[in-house]
């Protein structure tokens, strides 16, 4: 059937991309704090704004130091049920990953017994839903960025379902997917420790596979960056650390069922990718 010879003009459906704002609000409430594994894209919305306000911070930090906010789920009618709404941080803090958990107050209820048995909204009346913050080079998320999601909400009420890191080419979510395990916080720990073994042994075995005549500088300089790098506080990372943790994150993701998803920093939209 030709559909112009009858004057009806054909169009392929698109299916609508969900917003940030809607997947993080489910994520949050669901069971394990998971995303729904069907999803293939985001729409960042205004976070896409806010992600590259923070990229500008660092940039003009004298330091560049990263730059962070809080993206947190607010109920206004705490301890009763009201209607939650996505909100983001209005000052962003400096400093390291931990800093941007530093400055948030949240009213809980404290006893862990009783959080077991009572709704999220009813355990406090601040829930941090991701945090977005900024890497000054090209690193991928690090072992502490991801310990938030890994967290058991239970026994920590700064556990996230949803860590943005916004380099200066891309933006990095990583979200909990259905299997993905809750962590105590002494567990976390043991988490990040293995996490940066794996990297430290991938990065002997990239020295002893490096053909040292064909690298020449570029070798001697990844090696001088990687020993210099404790002395000098803003020495940069190199290119090959960035390589080496990407490689890591990915065998993070398989093993944890956690879902990525990747896009550039100069675009709204973000696309699953497989670790």
């Amino acid at each position: 059937m030709n559909f112009l010879e009858h004057g009806i003009e054909r169009k392929e459906f698109v299916p609508r991309v969900p917003k940030f704002n809607e997947i993080i609000l489910a994520a949050t409430f669901a069971s394990n704090r998971h995303l729904n594994p069907e999803i293939k894209q985001i729409d960042l919305g205004s976070v896409a704004y806010e992600a590259q306000l923070l990229r500008d911070k660092t940039a003009n930090d004298p330091k560049r130091r990263e730059a962070g906010k809080l993206i947190l789920i607010k109920n206004d009618n705490f301890p009763q049920m009201g209607q939650p709404k996505v909100i983001i941080e209005r000052e962003a803090r400096f400093g390291e990953e931990g800093s941007i958990f530093s400055g948030v107050k949240i009213r809980k209820i404290k006893d862990i017994q009783i959080r077991r048995k009572v709704m999220k909204l009813q355990r406090q009346d601040l829930i941090i839903a991701a945090s977005l913050h900024t890497h000054r080079n090209g690193m991928p998320p690090s072992p502490e960025d991801m310990g938030r999601i890994m967290l058991n909400d239970i026994e920590n009420i700064h556990a996230a379902a949803c860590v943005f890191v916004a380099t200066p080419e891309l933006n990095y979510l990583v979200l909990r997917g259905p299997e993905t395990p809750s962590l105590k916080q002494r567990d976390i720990s043991a988490f990040i420790q293995a996490w940066e073994g794996k990297i430290q042994k991938a990065w002997l075995k990239k020295i002893k596979e490096a053909p040292m005549l064909k690298l020449g500088k570029v070798f001697v300089k990844e090696i001088l960056t990687r020993l210099l790098r404790e002395q000098y506080v803003n020495q940069e990372f190199s290119g090959l650390d960035a390589v080496i943790q990407q490689e890591i994150l990915n065998q993070v993701i398989r093993n944890c069922g956690l879902l990525a998803f990747t896009g550039r920093a100069d675009s709204p939209i973000v696309n699953r990718v497989t670790g």
